[in-house]
């Protein structure tokens, strides 16, 4: 793709990744230089962004993978486990017991910062060395050997970002559900199949953006209904 044509010194420029135009404003020099570290009397200045707003949230977002799990290995135990990161990544990871028990010591990857080095070189380096979370729960589980960024549930199949949840399945973001699959952001639910952003909620199938509703299908931005379908 070619590069668009843009004015010198007009604060707009193109993307270093996807070539779209992008504008760097005073003010985002201004904050870039407020935040720039100070380190033993010397600033770090944080250079001027190179990737449109897009890509750098592409990257943000990259940098977390909630949605696809793999086989593999713990790396005290030798026992075989799921995990967050693929078989090509060189990243270590324990599972969840070995993670949280004494028989490592994350305090000895500890290692004095080089200041003649780039600091997020050094960063990643480290981050390539201390054993992370193969998947990253918490709390009590039952049952629930597939699921991520979630915690103290039970009977529970790919949950991610989800928290006290009991027989639910396929879901973002639940809590405290129960009974729920097919669901994105839906909160003390019970008996839901493909509904967004349900609170409170019994019965729904097919609904977004309802309250304290009741035995429905095909219900949008509704309050306290109950047996309704296709209700807005």
């Amino acid at each position: 793709m070619q590069k668009p044509n843009l004015r010198q010194g007009s604060g707009r420029q193109a993307c270093a990744h996807c070539s779209a135009p992008f504008e760097v404003t005073p003010e985002d020099l201004a904050f870039y230089d407020q935040v720039s570290p100070v380190i033993r009397g010397t600033k770090y200045a944080i250079p001027a962004p190179s990737l449109c707003p897009d890509c750098r949230q592409q990257r943000r977002l990259a940098f977390c993978n909630e949605f696809n799990l793999y086989p593999g290995t713990c790396g005290l135990c030798r026992k075989r486990t799921l995990s967050q990161f693929p078989q090509s990544s060189s990243v270590p990871y324990y599972c969840h017991e070995c993670w949280h028990s004494d028989k490592w010591n994350a305090l000895s990857y500890g290692r004095e910062i080089d200041f003649t080095r780039p600091f997020f070189e050094q960063l990643t380096a480290l981050k390539r060395s201390v054993p992370s979370l193969a998947l990253d729960v918490q709390g009590e589980l039952q049952n629930c050997d597939y699921i991520h960024y979630a915690g103290s549930s039970k009977n529970s199949y790919l949950i991610m970002h989800a928290d006290f949840c009991e027989d639910c399945m396929y879901g973002y973001g639940f809590k405290h559900n129960r009974s729920c699959v097919d669901g994105f952001y839906n909160l003390q639910c019970e008996l839901l199949y493909d509904c967004v952003d349900c609170h409170g909620s019994y019965g729904l199938t097919h609904c977004q953006d309802c309250i304290n509703c009741h035995s429905g299908a095909f219900l949008r931005d509704c309050i306290g209904c109950k047996s309704c379908f296709l209700c807005t």
